[in-house]
């Protein structure tokens, strides 16, 4: 198991939490890979900005308010005796935001203006990363292994976990809140207080396009896998997609129509979005404490849940099966098994 750890006592850094607990929504008779049709993970003691489904599926990962990563099994056994079974601690405010490099190794930005590269083997922190002069509020990193992050700043900043500053750096005007990086590292897409999707040339810093997608804050971007669309999330709750693509034609607008169903409620809350591994849905929280997924190609919902008792943050798919995750502002993450690929 990618997050298993060899020595729990290895390093002080990393502690198991036995006050942490699972707990069922609904008993599931059906044969699904969660041993309940929804699983609340408990043990944060503040809002929960983040949670990922490890690279394949078998652990979660997630951060918020109270300073702490926690790694997770993915919830199949009820009688799991640390479900919560690592706690990772260095951040001195709250994570934002976190990214899986590789099956064993994480990158997460933080309230406190630094990054952080974790080896979750052993629980250390490989890098602290400092550069920023404001809250980091994302990171996104390729296969390629290139690893960004924005923030309050303005600045777009890409980082190697060898060495401690930041490799390079793109000063922007407003505060960056969202962004995310092309499969092969190449393109960096940004927005936020600015309602402008800017696409950067990581290789020397040059201003590829900008498109403007709202009239107000963008929170959240989530790349396609065929790198063709971004899914937008902004203020008010509406989602839309735009076209990634280098270049489009003279007099053709970028932006598509909005997804359907979002109750709109501008709480200036950061609400993230994210595609299937397959594009065929998209996900997105919600002020109106909702999970929602749509169909990405129609735009249309597919399921609306209302597991949580503040606003959701983020959601996540796993990379295989039909599962999907959330975190709020209530201190829960859910883990429930769907039934929108039926």
């Amino acid at each position: 198991m990618a997050c298993s750890f060899g020595a729990m006592n290895a390093s002080p850094a990393l502690s198991v939490n036995s006050m942490s607990q699972l707990t069922h929504i609904k008993t599931n008779q059906r044969g699904h890979l969660l041993y309940d049709d929804a699983v609340v993970l408990l043990g944060h003691t503040g809002a929960v900005l983040t949670s990922k489904f490890s690279l394949d599926g078998t652990c979660i990962v997630s951060g918020g308010m109270d300073r702490t990563i926690r790694l997770w099994h993915l919830p199949q056994n009820e009688f799991e005796s640390t479900p919560n079974f690592g706690v990772l601690e260095g951040h001195k405010s709250a994570v934002t935001s976190m990214q899986w490099k590789d099956m064993e190794t994480l990158f997460s930005v933080s309230a406190d203006r630094t990054i952080g590269f974790w080896d979750t083997i052993t629980g250390d922190r490989i890098s602290n990363g400092i550069g920023h002069e404001l809250s980091v509020n994302d990171c996104s990193v390729s296969y390629s292994a290139t690893s960004i992050s924005v923030g309050d700043d303005g600045m777009l900043m890409s980082w190697d976990g060898r060495v401690k500053k930041a490799t390079s750096s793109i000063t922007t005007l407003f505060p960056l809140l969202c962004c995310e990086l092309s499969k092969d590292g190449s393109i960096a897409y940004v927005s936020g207080i600015d309602p402008c999707v800017k696409a950067y040339d990581m290789s020397n810093g040059e201003l590829l396009w900008s498109c403007q997608v709202a009239q107000d804050t963008v929170t959240g971007l989530a790349l396609s896998s065929d790198g063709s669309r971004l899914a937008c999330r902004l203020v008010d709750g509406h989602v839309v997609t735009i076209n990634a693509s280098k270049s489009v034609p003279t007099g053709i607008s970028r932006v598509g129509p909005s997804f359907e169903g979002a109750t709109p409620r501008p709480l200036r809350n950061i609400v993230r979005t994210c595609f299937s591994t397959d594009d065929v849905f998209l996900t997105a929280g919600s002020d109106c404490q909702e999970a929602l997924v749509w169909d990405s190609a129609s735009r249309r919902m597919r399921a609306r849940y209302t597991d949580h008792k503040d606003a959701v943050l983020q959601t996540d798919f796993h990379p295989s099966e039909s599962i999907l995750m959330s975190c709020a502002i209530d201190g829960n993450i859910v883990v429930r098994q769907c039934d929108f690929k039926t």
